[in-house]
């Protein structure tokens, strides 16, 4: 069970070979890679040129320095991010642009040496005008479904999400497969359709927090199905992406779900934040602190109940 984190704020302070080598120092033995930052929220919400519209070839050379220096300090890259949002509503070509560029960062995945990339569900960034079931189901049904040929020719397998939404009075609400029921039956639906297992989950810890719901009861429901972690806490009510016990966690709960089903993949920290509550010369410790986090939920993950 690797430990890994988010590189890209690390990598971009301290550049990629003391970057890699500090996370590699720090005690991590992966990191969850963001493509998004190559076609951020920012840009498909402005509908603005981006990096990801590169061909395909070109943006290899622009990753390959990225893993030439996690291989030299023997790191994987456990996961990667994709573009998101994945849809927004009446824009069907900026849509059909940011699936050019899903397909983009699932080839760049595989190339990245991983075999997960966690592409967000589509839903209606208006929590007063959520999608019916019947309609969510069919935009993600054709979303993913049209990722296939892709998933199929680079060996990856693609993680829906659990989604929060807000509401104009600072609410936060369940969006799209955080009914955890749906979710899984919408994961076998899609393996159906494609016939092979090339979609699984990615269980947000955060976002399940934010969403009021239990950690232990939801992992059970999603089972085998769990592919890759984004763990982080919050207070609640703020996406903070802090490391656990900085919030309202139960991490028994998660380490005891986590048990239940037999998880045995990677560990992965989506706790970006952490390093703005600290000052630099602190970041060091702040992230050994996160690994050495993961390396006590692995150890009680395998422990015999």
């Amino acid at each position: 069970m690797r430990v890994s984190v988010q590189n890209s704020r690390v990598v971009a302070y301290y550049g990629l070979h003391e970057g890699f080598k500090l996370l590699h120092d720090a005690g991590f033995q992966g990191v969850d890679f963001n493509l998004n930052n190559w076609f951020s929220a920012a840009m498909i919400r402005a509908d603005e040129p981006a990096p990801m519209d590169q061909p395909l070839e070109a943006l290899y050379e622009v990753f390959r320095p990225y893993k030439e220096a996690a291989e030299r300090q023997h790191m994987v890259v456990s996961q990667t991010h994709s573009p998101f949002p994945s849809w927004l509503p009446e824009k069907d070509a900026l849509n059909a642009r940011v699936l050019e560029g899903q397909k983009k960062t699932i080839a760049l995945t595989a190339y990245l040496g991983s075999k997960y990339c966690v592409i967000h569900p589509a839903f209606h960034p208006d929590s007063t005008k959520r999608l019916s079931a019947k309609e969510e189901w069919e935009l993600n049904r054709d979303m993913y479904s049209a990722l296939i040929p892709a998933l199929r020719e680079h060996h990856v397998v693609v993680c829906l999400e659990n989604m929060f939404t807000g509401g104009t009075e600072g609410m936060r609400y369940a969006a799209v497969c955080s009914d955890f029921h749906q979710a899984a039956e919408w994961i076998d639906r899609l393996n159906d359709i494609a016939g092979e297992e090339l979609f699984g989950f990615c269980f947000d810890a955060g976002h399940c927090l934010l969403t009021g719901q239990n950690m232990r009861y939801s992992l059970n429901v999603i089972g085998k199905r769990l592919k890759v972690l984004h763990i982080n806490d919050n207070d609640g009510h703020t996406d903070w992406h802090v490391a656990p016990y900085m919030g309202v966690g139960n991490w028994e709960a998660f380490i005891d779900g986590l048990r239940d089903i037999g998880y045995d993949g990677d560990l992965s920290f989506e706790t970006f934040n952490v390093l703005n509550r600290y000052p630099e010369p602190m970041w060091r410790t702040a992230l050994q602190l996160i690994a050495e986090t993961g390396a006590y939920f692995g150890k009680r993950i395998q422990e015999k109940a």
